[in-house]
C-alpha cells in the first residue's frame, strides 16, 4: 500500500538583517579650498577671506595664512564656515544678469536676495582633491532667473568670482575648485 503524499511545505524567506542601516554622510567638514587653474598649468590658487568685515570677499590669502576650514552639507549643497556653521555662508551678491558676467563669491550672513552657492561633486566622492560643481542661480530685475556656474580670479582685483553661465569674461582665469583637508594643503605656499 502506497504510503500517503506529503504536502509541500514553503521555503521559509531568509531573516532580514537586524543591522542598523549606515545612514549617507551628509556633511564634509573641516575642509579648505583651493583654485585650480585651467589658464595655469601648475598653479593652485587657493583661497581665504579678507579679514577685516562681518560679510567678505574670497581672496588669495597672506603668504603662510592658514585658509579657511569649511563645512559642506551635501543634501543642499551649501558650504558655511566649520568653527560658525550657523553664521557664515558662501554665497553670490545681487545684482544678477548680463550686466553682471561675474558675481564675487561671499562670505557672510546672506540677504535674502543673495544666491547661495550651492556645490557637489558629481561622483558623489569627497576626498583629498575632489572637484566642486557650484552654482548660483539669482534673479534679473525682471524676474528672469540667472545661472552663475565656473569660477573666475581677476588679477586686478584679486578677487574669486563665479562667472553667469555661458560668458567667459577677457582678462579673467577660469578655475576649477578642490576641496583638501588640513596640513601642507591649507597654509599657503606662494601659489605652488
Amino acid at each position: 500500500m502506497a504510503s500517503a503524499g506529503r504536502l509541500c511545505q514553503p521555503v521559509p524567506a531568509s531573516p532580514t538583517s537586524t543591522l542598523p542601516a549606515v545612514p549617507a554622510a551628509t556633511r564634509v567638514v573641516n575642509f579648505c579650498l583651493k583654485a585650480i587653474s585651467q589658464d595655469k598649468p601648475n598653479y593652485g590658487f587657493h583661497t581665504n577671506l579678507n579679514s577685516g568685515s562681518a560679510t567678505e570677499y574670497l581672496v588669495e590669502p597672506s603668504f603662510n595664512d592658514h585658509y579657511n576650514d569649511y563645512t559642506l552639507d551635501t543634501t543642499t549643497g551649501v558650504i558655511r564656515h566649520s568653527a560658525i556653521e550657523d553664521d557664515l555662508q558662501l554665497y553670490a551678491p545681487a545684482p544678477y544678469g548680463e550686466g553682471s558676467p561675474d558675481r564675487p563669491v561671499m562670505s557672510g550672513k546672506a540677504p535674502p536676495s543673495a544666491a547661495p552657492l550651492l556645490c557637489s561633486n558629481p561622483d558623489g566622492q569627497y576626498t583629498r582633491g575632489s572637484l566642486l560643481r557650484c552654482t548660483a542661480t539669482g534673479h534679473g530685475a525682471s524676474g528672469q532667473s540667472y545661472t552663475y556656474d565656473h569660477f573666475t580670479y581677476d588679477p586686478t582685483t584679486q578677487l574669486w568670482a563665479i562667472g553667469l553661465e555661458g560668458v567667459t569674461s577677457n582678462g579673467k582665469y577660469s578655475y576649477d575648485i578642490g576641496i583638501f583637508f588640513g596640513g601642507a594643503d591649507c597654509i599657503y605656499d606662494n601659489g605652488r
